[in-house]
């Protein structure tokens, strides 16, 4: 037995199920609701990804925000100590993730170098930790306070805060894109609702004829 609705219902993945059987209806319901529960919670994952890559470096931009610019080796640990926080906290949610190698790479060839630079002019070995803080250097050659400019520094903290805002704009993108997924689904649900319901009603008019 077939279904014949006097109006045309909407369609679902570009099908329209009229004339399907109930059982092939259920399966074909079944199978499009499967897909995109499917997106969904793919959608759903990434979007819990984003908010917390926002999260770790909004803290960063934070903590980066706290000098302007570091003045003393104090502060520059402090600085290697977010960093390492942060990278460690991105690596955690998304492993070799391209935030993470990106915070990795501004930390290793951004700011170390000035450290490093401050520490060979006085013709010290650079053995680093974080790459802020060298192992075995006479920190009291090193004038941490001239390390980095206040423009620089804003420069930098700037450079931050561009990467929450991208992020934080992705988020919305998946975010509208997830609501336009369980749009998709509500009509499924309701296709299928009508179509059983309609089918019932079918059934209910066959056995009153027959009676």
């Amino acid at each position: 037995m077939t279904i014949s609705p006097i109006n045309a219902p909407p369609t679902l993945g570009g099908f329209n199920p009229d004339s399907l059987s109930a059982e092939a209806l259920m399966t074909y319901c079944q199978t499009q609701l499967s897909d995109i529960d499917s997106d969904v919670k793919s959608y759903f994952e990434q979007q819990k990804k984003m908010l917390a890559q926002k999260t770790v470096l909004s803290e960063l931009k934070n903590s980066l925000s706290k000098f302007s610019p570091p003045k003393t080796e104090a502060q520059w640990q402090a600085v290697a100590e977010a960093y390492s926080k942060a990278i460690n906290a991105l690596e955690e949610i998304d492993p070799g993730g391209e935030l993470s190698m990106d915070l990795q790479h501004e930390f290793w060839g951004n700011l170390g170098p000035k450290v490093e630079g401050a520490a060979q002019k006085k013709g010290i070995e650079f053995i680093d930790k974080y790459g802020l803080n060298p192992k075995g250097i006479d920190y009291n050659s090193i004038d941490f306070a001239k390390i980095a400019t206040k423009e620089w520094w804003t420069g930098h903290v700037g450079d931050m805060s561009s990467k929450v805002d991208a992020v934080s704009g992705n988020a919305e993108l998946n975010m509208i894109q997830l609501q336009s997924l369980m749009s998709k689904r509500q009509t499924a649900v309701q296709l299928t609702t009508n179509m059983l319901s309609k089918y019932d009603q079918t059934i209910a008019s066959i056995v009153n004829n027959v009676k």
